[in-house]
């Protein structure tokens, strides 16, 4: 005798529809799914508390279960009877609901990876890595300031999903500064929100949210402190109890006070301590007496300065000198070249110049 219900079973089996596939109705889809949508487009969607994947409606990460086989891949079946839960198995994390390989994780292929990452690499050495314009956050990957998103959860941290130029994009909270993608507090000297909590970036000895003059407030140290560095510091001639809290290149003295170290000066303007007679090449402050050479000058990009030789001067290693023959050089208004008799700084046809030996006379073992 044939089993109809079997039968059945059988057929309906065959016949499922797939979460994402066209419908008539709900009892074509597989189990945890119905079928809904307009008339033109009936579709099997996951019912609430389900999640999608590979077609079928699977119990997410977090989410009630009563066997293993009802939580997504890769997942456990925790806890007791009559409370248990799906988990993401220790070396995976919830995306979505689904378990993920995460950022920096072993992997095969890209769908393996959280969102926002692809399976990058060779051979047997093929990790997940953040996309570009996205950067690691607990395993996941997280839209940078500016960069399309879908809600605040997926961008980074003290940023929301906001509606700019059009689109919903990653933007900084307010009282929060961009830098390179993140959001961060206001360090000294950069416009602040004094309702902020805390309103600036934590600062060594503090910093406040002050408007000075009915300017916008910005990020200032507080009164007997000076900037320095990025923190706040005792000022020269401060009160002091250890040299941590002096100015840079300055020591508490045994008076309790701030004093300048060896080789540097008081700058009297700011309260910090200038470094001066710097050598050839070395790090200096500009200011007068900064390098030890005459022929030298302290140049270069701000906290980037060293004492190089000034134009119209050759570097000879721990000094400066006036260019010898055949050297260029900077004709008078400028330094010219060494003492040389019967020599000059005179003048090419390409408009620069160079030391020579005057007319009828020869250059012989450097001299004219």
């Amino acid at each position: 005798m044939i089993d109809l219900a079997r039968s059945f079973d059988a057929v309906r089996t065959v016949i499922e529809v797939r979460a994402g596939g066209e419908c008539k109705d709900s009892k074509s889809c597989v189990n945890n799914a119905t079928c809904r949508g307009t008339a033109e487009n009936l579709q099997c969607l996951c019912d609430a508390e389900f999640v999608e994947e590979a077609g079928l409606c699977k119990v997410p990460d977090g989410g009630e279960c009563m066997e293993a086989s009802d939580c997504v891949d890769d997942a456990l079946w925790t806890g007791t009877d009559g409370n248990r839960r799906c988990a993401c198995n220790a070396s995976f994390v919830a995306d979505a609901g689904l378990c993920k390989i995460p950022n920096g994780g072993d992997c095969m292929q890209t769908s393996e990876c959280v969102s926002n990452s692809s399976c990058t690499g060779t051979g047997n050495t093929r990790q997940c890595e953040c996309d570009v314009g996205f950067v690691p956050d607990g395993g996941s990957c997280k839209a940078t300031v500016g960069v399309e998103c879908t809600d605040t959860s997926s961008c980074v941290l003290n940023a929301s999903c906001l509606v700019v130029g059009g689109n919903r994009r990653c933007a900084c909270d307010l009282g929060f500064v961009e830098e390179e993608g993140l959001c961060r507090r206001p360090k000294l000297g950069e416009e602040c929100d004094p309702d902020g909590d805390p309103a600036c970036e934590p600062i060594l000895n503090g910093g406040e949210c002050l408007s000075n003059g009915g300017g916008s407030p910005t990020c200032q140290c507080q009164s007997g402190y000076v900037s320095d560095d990025g923190a706040c510091k005792k000022p020269l001639e401060g009160e002091c109890k250890d040299s941590i809290d002096c100015v840079s290149n300055a020591a508490c003295n045994t008076d309790s006070k701030c004093e300048c170290n060896p080789g540097y000066i008081p700058e009297k303007t700011t309260g910090l301590c200038r470094k001066v007679n710097a050598s050839l090449h070395e790090d200096c402050d500009p200011g007068e007496g900064a390098c030890i050479s005459p022929n030298a000058a302290c140049v270069g990009d701000p906290g980037l300065e060293a004492c190089t030789c000034k134009p119209g001067f050759v570097d000879n290693e721990d000094s400066c000198r006036l260019p010898s023959l055949g050297e260029d050089c900077i004709p008078a208004p400028g330094p010219g070249c060494e003492e040389i008799p019967n020599g000059e700084c005179l003048g090419n046809e390409g408009g620069l110049a160079t030391c020579k030996c005057l007319n009828a006379f020869v250059e012989d073992g450097g001299a004219c």
